[in-house]
């Protein structure tokens, strides 16, 4: 199958479907969001993707009347992944994030989703990962400001916390870890740690509503094909090779949400009361889907018809995160809304497993 075809093709699953049902009858109210003016970045990335389908499901629908912008690098690749929404009150945008942006419209709410997340990149390009944090996270501040924005919610990481230990206890949103500066993969989670200042700090400065999101691991329904990240690696090993390699011992562990969890919590920090000029951060994490690397493989192994687990130990891991153990606490976020985790951490990895098999099986 051509790329441009896989493109619009690799969400046309049960799963994804029945995820973004459920999403947008999330809200009973929609008074919040009604007639919103929402600018996402990373709309054709995993959680943008499906906000973007979802609120184009609330329009279609619930006459929600939302105009959604759909920021991408490459508009044609972003309208054939959106054909089926985009009547449905979606518009593209191409930008390049880390150059200012030009765009004449003013905006209610930003959903700052962009970021490059690969590992490789974070070792062998790391002011491309830089500047797709720090620049991109700035650029889009300066839009916020000059636009009137209302809301800025921005998607961060787990990684801002360094190297986390299991006598560290839950990570709470005032926990401080260690980042090794000496190691070019703390590219990413330093360069968030300044993204998240800047965010603060803009939001102080100009007077909007900030939000950040400090997300766990993701996955779910709109993971594709060829996707780096170890669960997708993992599941993908097992489908087309019947086995699954460990490049480390798998010692780590964390805790994982699904995707479709995380766009309800979007919807949570939409309609959430906060003063202007305010900045809250909240983690987003299920921690009862809390389990190492290994325990992962293990049960993707036995999803798969108990393939083989195989160890490459002895190469270069400067392109992994050091072994850590990180539960984040999620308290805060379930004190402050009515949120809660959907999937547990067995039914995320039976959906990611058959959405992948899918995915390989019409390519």
């Amino acid at each position: 199958m051509r790329e441009a075809d896989m493109s619009k093709n690799y969400l046309d699953n049960q799963y994804f479907k029945e995820d973004v049902v459920r999403a947008a009858y999330y809200l009973s109210d929609l008074e919040q969001i009604r007639g919103k003016r929402v600018f996402i970045t990373g709309a054709t990335g995993l959680i943008g993707r499906m906000l973007v389908f979802t609120l184009a499901k609330m329009n279609r629908e619930r006459s929600a009347k939302i105009k959604i912008y759909a920021v991408s690098r490459n508009a044609k690749n972003a309208a054939e992944l959106f054909e089926e929404v985009i009547s449905d009150g979606v518009e593209f945008v191409s930008a390049d994030l880390t150059s200012p942006l030009k765009f004449d419209q003013n905006v209610d709410i930003v959903i700052h989703a962009a970021a490059d997340t690969k590992s490789t990149d974070m070792v062998n390009n790391p002011i491309k990962v830089i500047n797709s944090v720090y620049l991109a996270t700035k650029n889009m501040l300066d839009f916020a400001k000059d636009h009137q924005v209302e809301r800025f919610i921005y998607l961060s990481s787990m990684e801002v916390y360094g190297q986390t230990f299991k006598s560290d206890g839950l990570i709470t949103e005032e926990f401080s870890g260690r980042v090794n500066v000496s190691s070019l993969r703390s590219s990413y989670p330093e360069a968030k740690r300044l993204a998240e200042l800047l965010v603060r700090s803009y939001s102080k400065e100009h007077k909007f509503k900030a939000i950040i999101l400090r997300l766990t691991q993701t996955f779910g329904s709109s993971v594709k094909l060829g996707d780096q990240r170890v669960f997708a690696q993992f599941a993908s090993s097992a489908l087309e090779k019947h086995e699954i390699t460990l490049k480390t011992k798998g010692e780590t562990v964390r805790s994982y949400v699904d995707t479709s969890d995380v766009v309800n919590v979007i919807q949570e920090m939409i309609k959430l009361d906060l003063p202007v000029g305010f900045c809250e951060v909240f983690n987003v994490a299920d921690q009862e889907a809390t389990i190492s690397i290994y325990q992962m493989a293990k049960m993707i192994s036995e999803i798969v018809d108990n393939c083989e687990i195989k160890f490459e130990l002895g190469q270069d891991d400067s392109m992994y995160a050091p072994v850590l153990y990180m539960e984040l606490d999620n308290s805060k976020l379930m004190a402050a809304t009515d949120w809660a985790p959907t999937k547990n951490i067995d039914s995320m990895l039976r959906i990611l497993v058959n959405v992948l098999k899918d995915q390989q099986s019409n390519s």
